[in-house]
């Protein structure tokens, strides 16, 4: 898992630092594509809708172009020995109420339908671009729980516009101690409604460990998700705050 933004001046960085990695450790990368800023860098509550209308079109190509010679590999051709991969995790956790493309955010205009029209224009550029979900898959995913007036199926872009579905859930693990059943059942329950087929992925998930013990909670949370049939899951081993997500440590797992 790996994030940027939207600002323009990420982009040749971001694709240096890929390919970089890439040669250290061949794994696909997920890329969590996250506007919040334009790519001028100006924060804007509308910015779904912004996109959503094309305002952003020649940024979007731009950054298409850089993820192109990224997926072609070092002989600059598609389809051969060389070739990398990708999947684009478009603003995720959309139903929270923590991100300025999020309907919750406070004093945001946008609506749920506003999101998926966005994620539709934005999927839509890259196949006339052409990067096909065989190329590079797109990512709807959402929080465990919606916050605000909107459900998670209303910010759903439809099939034709995702390839993978999944969510990000946490256990901080400070006052309340969440079970992974908890935690994850009814949105993964959910979003099994949506689709059978697609491959179904948790792209953060992470635990604290105050008010229990982490390892067993990780081990749990994995025999969960294998009864969803879950094909990816991504531990968020990063500390935020006071909660420390990082996993395994010698003191947690009783190991000097």
């Amino acid at each position: 898992m790996t994030y940027v933004g939207w600002e323009e001046r990420y982009i040749s960085g971001f694709f240096q630092l890929l390919t970089e990695n890439w040669s250290q450790l061949p794994l696909t990368p997920i890329i969590t594509w996250a506007p919040h800023t334009a790519p001028n860098g100006t924060i804007y509550l509308d910015i779904v809708i912004q996109i959503a209308n094309g305002i952003y079109d020649s940024y979007v190509k731009t950054w298409i172009s850089a993820l192109s010679t990224f997926l072609k590999g070092p002989d600059g051709k598609f389809d051969t020995a060389d070739d990398r991969s990708a999947v684009i995790r478009l603003a995720h956790e959309m139903n929270g109420d923590w991100y300025v493309w999020s309907p919750a955010y406070p004093q945001s205009p946008i609506t749920a339908s506003n999101y998926a029209s966005m994620f539709q224009h934005v999927r839509s550029i890259f196949i006339s671009e052409g990067l096909s979900s065989s190329r590079v898959p797109f990512f709807f995913c959402p929080a465990r729980k919606d916050n605000g007036k909107y459900a998670m199926e209303e910010y759903f872009p439809g099939s034709t516009h995702v390839d993978w579905i999944g969510m990000d859930g946490y256990n901080n693990g400070i006052n309340n101690w969440l079970t992974p059943t908890a935690d994850f059942g009814n949105m993964l329950g959910r979003l099994r409604q949506l689709s059978s087929s697609k491959p179904l992925v948790i792209g953060e998930f992470g635990t604290g460990s105050k008010a229990g013990n982490k390892s067993q909670w990780i081990i749990s949370a994995f025999n969960y998700f294998k009864q969803f049939d879950v094909s990816i899951c991504c531990y968020f081993n990063i500390d935020i705050g006071a909660v420390s997500y990082t996993h395994l440590r010698a003191h947690e797992t009783g190991r000097n």
